[in-house]
């Protein structure tokens, strides 16, 4: 395809999703980028626009702009989200063209990032590091922070925003739109959103997956069922902290959903937690990391509030209000001494409301 390569960003978007992207192709659109810095952005725009065309077919400012331009929305749905078959040079050309228009006519309208935030786009992946929390502002205009030691990606499509948070934590800012749903999925279970702020906590060990809503209202479900069938079982109000065991019904947590999300302030707060727990959230700022040395202790339920990173105090409120026994073992703490065979047995950062 060496003498038909696309030649602005709206003709490499459309050969993007055409389907038809070769390894020449590829090596080609990095060489394209790399020629200007300039080139980048505008990829990055018409990536965009390719992401909110669903929305603007829908807006009937949208509508009355295509109009204008004498241009039908079937037809904007056509130019920017249905090719599926491979396509000739001269009808990217077209097609691209209609595109660019498109895009002129709808710049006011994308949603802008939040201003001195990195950007995270369509199908990149976060990964933040012990001790290493990052805000990003998405495609959208929502905005998402990461905790550390965790890890998500991001896979928009016109039907929904999708976030898929493989490990860890992160706390969603979603900016409101009721045509393009905001979808994360976390082990066996989908949060849809339309607008609305949040935390979930993912455990990369036990599977569980807590939700935590600080403003607006979501809806969990099990990551089986299609975000387009009736939303089912449990819905979520600000102040609901709600922890989902794997393959289990939700357990409300007493905590509070605002010291859920504090973490982002490096505040960690715990109320009748899990010492498993614990080391679990604690360890996320440290890399010397606390471990047990004795499993009787998973269960042990404790109380208290932590700077996030000052291992010091956890270590003091481990020895002198649990009498733990906290030994130096080089590379980790090691965890011992405390022993009873009638301790509960672990649940996640807090104990179920009775």
């Amino acid at each position: 395809m060496s003498d038909n390569l696309p030649k602005t960003a709206s003709e490499w978007i459309v050969r993007i999703h055409a389907g038809d992207m070769s390894l020449h192709d590829h090596t080609a659109l990095e060489a394209w980028l790399a020629q200007s810095p300039s080139r980048l952005e505008e990829f990055r725009t018409a990536q965009k626009i390719w992401l909110v065309a669903r929305m603007l077919e829908n807006s009937p400012v949208g509508r009355s702009e295509l109009q204008s331009l004498n241009i039908s929305a079937p037809s904007l749905g056509t130019v920017l989200l249905g090719w599926t078959a491979h396509l000739t040079g001269r009808r990217i050309a077209a097609l691209a063209t209609a595109g660019a228009l498109a895009m002129a006519a709808f710049k006011i309208f994308l949603p802008s990032e939040a201003p001195g935030l990195p950007a995270l786009h369509n199908g990149e992946m976060a990964q933040t590091a012990i001790n290493q929390i990052t805000t990003y502002a998405l495609p959208d205009g929502s905005t998402l922070t990461v905790n550390a030691d965790s890890s998500v990606r991001l896979a928009f499509t016109r039907e929904q925003r999708q976030v898929i948070l493989e490990r860890g934590e992160a706390f969603f800012d979603v900016r409101h739109n009721t045509g393009w749903p905001f979808v994360v999925t976390a082990g066996g279970r989908t949060v849809v959103v339309t607008g609305t702020k949040f935390d979930i906590d993912y455990g990369a060990t036990d599977k569980a997956v807590e939700v935590a809503v600080v403003e607006g209202h979501v809806q969990v479900a099990s990551a089986a069922v299609p975000t387009t069938t009736a939303l089912p079982t449990n819905a979520l109000i600000a102040g609901d902290v709600i922890l989902f065991p794997e393959g289990k019904p939700g357990v409300p947590q007493k905590i509070s959903a605002d010291q859920v999300a504090a973490w982002r302030s490096r505040r960690l707060y715990f109320d009748q937690s899990s010492l498993s727990e614990v080391l679990t959230e604690v360890n996320r700022f440290t890399s010397k990391q606390l471990v047990l040395g004795d499993a009787t202790l998973a269960g042990l339920k404790l109380s208290g509030y932590f700077r996030a990173g000052d291992i010091d105090a956890v270590i003091f409120s481990l020895t002198e209000l649990y009498k733990i026994q906290v030994n130096d073992a080089g590379k980790t703490w090691v965890l011992t001494g405390t022993k009873d065979e009638t301790l509960p047995p672990p649940t996640r950062r807090n104990s179920q409301k009775t």
